[in-house]
């Protein structure tokens, strides 16, 4: 009870604040203020605060705080207690203080555990995200060098010893933009360009990519354009063409791989 002349006192604590405070019941009922010193010193304003807008507002006092008690336990109380104002102004609360100290222990640990994987989740996409560009690097002169070597007088089998270095340089290549767009997902850096490409020369491009992949297990690989679309005027569209290319390959590339015989 918190009286008009600035007193407080207790009418009634149960046996269970004992447990919690370690103050026996009629210590406490002597001396009120003992409860307020044994809040944590940062967190008695807090408390205080709450105290005086539940006694203004009449509105249930909803408050965790930390005390200290006469072991030099820590422990976190958590206040439920409903105000009312009795007719000559004091104000009385009734309610429950539960110990909620084993709960925000767990909160605890489960917010160092969560930074912790959010740490190593971050170190992994950076590892990522440096290793597919460092790979990048001398994957560009090998298919670089590649390429000169192709345009050079070859015997066929020379011709087609390149040509696997260049195909097998792709698909690298592509596993290479894959980890980089996987760290960037994680991260969520990854952004979709904008840009103008030619429908037709994309699938064409993913197609030729793929001929040999499929010509290598006797499948073949087709693709039809509609002729009444087949216009200049309508072969452009916005939007990102690596990323569209990197869906028809994993999708064309897996039907050639589920595809024993016929036609992918």
């Amino acid at each position: 009870v918190q009286h008009v002349d600035g007193s407080s006192a207790f009418e009634y604590v149960s046996p269970g604040f004992e447990n919690i405070n370690e103050i026996t019941v009629e210590t406490v009922c002597q001396n009120p203020n003992l409860v307020f010193e044994q809040v944590h010193r940062d967190d008695i304003d807090g408390l205080l605060y709450k105290v005086a807008e539940s006694s203004r507002t009449l509105k249930t006092l909803l408050h965790e705080c930390r005390i200290i008690t006469t072991s030099g336990k820590t422990k976190w109380l958590q206040f439920n207690s409903q105000p009312e104002r009795r007719s000559n102004g004091d104000i009385y609360w009734y309610g429950v203080v539960f110990d909620v100290t084993s709960q925000k222990e767990t909160e605890v640990d489960l917010a160092k555990a969560k930074e912790l994987a959010e740490a190593a989740n971050r170190a992994k996409s950076d590892f990522l995200a440096n290793m597919s560009h460092e790979i990048r690097t001398p994957m560009n002169g090998v298919l670089g060098m590649a390429q000169l070597l192709a345009t050079t007088p070859l015997r066929e089998d020379q011709r087609n010893f390149v040509q696997v270095i260049l195909d097998s340089g792709d698909i690298l290549m592509m596993i290479i933009n894959d980890i980089l767009d996987f760290s960037k997902l994680e991260s969520g850096k990854l952004q979709l360009e904008q840009k103008p490409f030619n429908i037709f020369n994309t699938v064409n491009s993913v197609c030729n990519l793929l001929n040999k992949q499929a010509a290598d297990k006797g499948v073949k690989l087709q693709y039809h354009i509609n002729e009444a679309n087949n216009d200049a005027n309508n072969n452009y569209f916005i939007g990102d063409q690596g990323r569209l290319k990197q869906i028809l390959i994993n999708l064309i590339g897996n039907a050639i791989k589920f595809t024993e015989t016929g036609i992918s």
